[in-house]
């Protein structure tokens, strides 16, 4: 990347100092670990350093952010080698390479990675699934967890509860454990809002069963915490009719539209409100 002639990668001190090849060479030949002392489970054995030295820099400089989730990302990478551990994912921007399961804050830091290796990556624990035992290989302090339904069990939550951890996040209807929150079938034919909830008083795990656009069923552990209130999402008249600033942009997922109230890939990038752009003038017109 540093030798490419595009004014946002080329480095002119790093192509000075040494050419491509030579670098090419240099990481021909160069070994980060005994080859006789490899990890023979470990697929990334011989780089396996090159993992854990950011691993703890990152952990070290972590802003201590209360929230953290985990999901997957992709490292381009079309050469033969390694095969066996490359991947191909569809619809992903980068669609070929390596998969690396990322802990990150909200606001986007990295906080831990761990390279996929298939089913067995991070499976020191088989009860809690490939998700969960990479969840659990995590060495952090007490925090709390915001995940989707391919790590959520209630066996991880227990897990997580006996670490300090708190956890929140969708489950596979398989995952209950029995629960007997109310079928799916019945819940679809209540209005949209209607939920079923169970509580554990003894691990403090709450599932949800929630009817929106469609059944979600949500796993919660989280500390013990205020009620609820009500937040006003309604635009102010005065600035919607300002006329002011008004730009409608293109984002990745729909909303609804705040004229039509139909689904959407709009918004108005001045209220971040959902508005198709043939909607746009009467929606800041009254």
């Amino acid at each position: 990347m540093y030798w490419e002639t595009s004014s946002d990668t080329h480095n002119e001190e790093v192509s000075k100092a040494m050419s491509r090849n030579t670098f090419e060479d240099i990481l021909k030949y160069l070994h980060v670990c005994d080859n006789l002392t490899l990890d023979e489970n470990d697929k990334f054995g011989k780089v396996r350093p090159l993992w854990l030295l950011p691993n703890k820099r990152w952990i070290h400089a972590f802003p201590k952010d209360a929230n953290v989730s985990i999901d997957e990302a992709m490292v381009p990478y079309y050469g033969h080698h390694g095969a066996k551990i490359q991947i191909h994912i569809h619809g992903k921007a980068i669609s070929f390479g390596y998969k690396v399961w990322c802990l990150c804050s909200r606001l986007g830091y990295l906080v831990q990675e761990e390279p996929y290796q298939g089913a067995s990556t991070g499976n020191t624990n088989l009860e809690l699934g490939v998700g969960g035992a990479v969840l659990t290989n995590f060495h952090m302090d007490s925090t709390a967890y915001i995940l989707d339904n391919f790590f959520t069990s209630v066996r991880l939550l227990e897990e997580l509860k006996s670490k300090g951890h708190y956890c929140t996040g969708t489950i596979r209807s398989n995952r209950i454990e029995k629960a007997s929150l109310e079928e799916v079938s019945t819940l679809k034919k209540k209005v949209r809002g209607s939920y079923s909830q169970l509580t554990d008083t003894d691990s403090g795990i709450t599932l949800i069963r929630y009817h929106d656009s469609n059944i979600v069923t949500y796993s919660i552990r989280v500390a013990p915490g205020t009620s609820p209130k009500r937040l006003k999402k309604r635009v102010c008249d005065d600035i919607r009719l300002d006329g002011l600033n008004l730009v409608i942009v293109k984002i990745m997922t729909q909303i609804r539209c705040g004229e039509c109230h139909k689904n959407t890939t709009m918004k108005c990038k001045k209220f971040n409100v959902g508005c198709h752009v043939h909607c746009s003038e009467m929606f800041h017109s009254r």
